[in-house]
């Protein structure tokens, strides 16, 4: 049921950032993309879904001891340019030591299965 939910959250927060990327009339948009790009864009969504990127840094950080929140939701706008937000229980955002070392595994899981390295935001979830 959890992992349905993450899931859900996570294919919800991909479109909403894919939405507003392509969304080429919108004056809200600040980042438009060509073709080139979208085609990038796609690819790099396909390889985190079939190498199941998500699923893996969430049990990584389990196994190393943190309360991941069910998954993470991610944003691509290139291949240079790479969001990921991770919510996590019992974190302490004002101690930058345990965000640095989360940032850490999450790099450590991304290299491993070869992508660029993500940008990395963690949230605090409220039981």
């Amino acid at each position: 049921m959890k992992k349905g939910i993450s899931i859900c959250a996570t294919v919800l927060f991909l479109s909403c950032g894919m939405y507003f990327t392509f969304d080429k009339g919108s004056a809200s948009s600040e980042y438009v993309i060509d073709k080139k790009t979208s085609e990038e864009v796609s690819e790099i969504n396909k390889k985190i879904v079939e190498t199941e990127l998500i699923e893996k840094i969430v049990t990584e950080l389990k196994e190393r001891g943190y309360s991941p929140h069910g998954g993470a939701a991610y944003t691509i706008y290139s291949a240079n340019k790479q969001l990921l937000t991770i919510p996590m229980y019992d974190i302490d955002l004002k101690n930058k030591e345990m965000p640095n070392k989360i940032t850490a595994i999450i790099d450590e899981v991304i290299i491993e299965n070869n992508f660029n390295s993500f940008e990395v935001t963690i949230e605090k979830a409220e039981h």
